[in-house]
């Protein structure tokens, strides 16, 4: 049935303008289902361009018949949702695996995906439709070079994070930070993480961090908290490692535009620490 409908909407026996409105109503739908279910927060800024650049290149895509070259170009980018489903079903049953719901959080999870799936299954029979030597060879590079950014970004997290690993005063946290605008970014992400960076599906509602980096949050599934074991018994706790996010970085704001909860959300502001 959902072939049939896809079918009906993608080969032109509808208009256009239909397609148009049938891509931007999923994206919505993605958006209210995320804000339901508190599972991506908000994403910090190149996330949120992004996933921004993502849905308008899926929503108008049905427009640019007419320029094939630029139809191309916004097929190539909508295709970098797969990376983003894949980092939402890791980012989902991280937090279902770390509360202990496994299997039945599973449920939830399939709850969470079912519009991005749609959406996933849209871009795939774009692709199909189009496919031949030179769209492959496109998108073979251009998720090669994903990768290889992926790749790197990871291998700077466990670069940073090891070197944090080793080091436990303040002092020596300022001296990995200034060592270039990379080592500040991952020290800056890795001291804020809980209480300003996301790093899993938070099922049950209530204070959670309200900040979303993907790599921060696959950087911690694969390689953990720098931070959080017992070398680091000065800021493992929660209001330690505020102090010191405050004292490496007196000018950044701690409070985040986000409740972040429906049950309480005046808790996080009435948050002292």
């Amino acid at each position: 049935m959902l072939k049939q409908w896809l079918h009906k909407i993608y080969i032109k026996k509808y208009p256009i303008g239909l397609a148009l409105i049938v891509n931007t109503l999923l994206v919505v739908m993605v958006v209210l289902m995320n804000n339901a279910g508190q599972n991506f927060c908000i994403p910090v800024l190149w996330f949120a361009i992004l996933l921004m650049a993502i849905a308008v290149c899926f929503s108008v895509y049905p427009l640019l018949h007419k320029f094939p070259a630029l139809q191309k170009i916004t097929l190539l980018l909508s295709s970098l949702w797969l990376w983003v489903y894949v980092f939402g079903i890791i980012f989902s049953i991280n937090g279902i695996y770390y509360d202990g719901l496994l299997p039945m959080g599973l449920l939830f999870v399939a709850y969470l995906l079912f519009f991005p799936t749609l959406i996933l299954l849209v871009i795939g029979r774009r692709i199909k439709r189009q496919w031949n030597k030179v769209l492959k060879t496109q998108l073979t590079f251009f998720h090669l070079a994903v990768t290889i950014l992926f790749a790197v970004a990871m291998f700077n997290y466990h670069t940073v994070a090891n070197q944090m690993q080793f080091a436990n005063t303040v002092k020596k946290y300022e001296e990995i930070k200034n060592q270039n605008a990379i080592s500040n970014y991952y020290v800056e992400r890795i001291t804020g993480l809980h209480f300003i960076y996301h790093t899993r599906l938070c099922v049950y509602d209530g204070w959670r961090p309200p900040l979303l980096d993907p790599i921060i949050a696959l950087g911690t599934t694969f390689f953990g908290d720098p931070l959080s074991d017992e070398r680091h018994n000065l800021i493992s706790n929660l209001g330690a490692r505020i102090k010191t996010y405050k004292a490496l970085y007196p000018n950044k704001p701690i409070v985040q535009s986000c409740k972040c909860s429906s049950a309480t959300p005046q808790n996080y502001y009435d948050d002292l620490r």
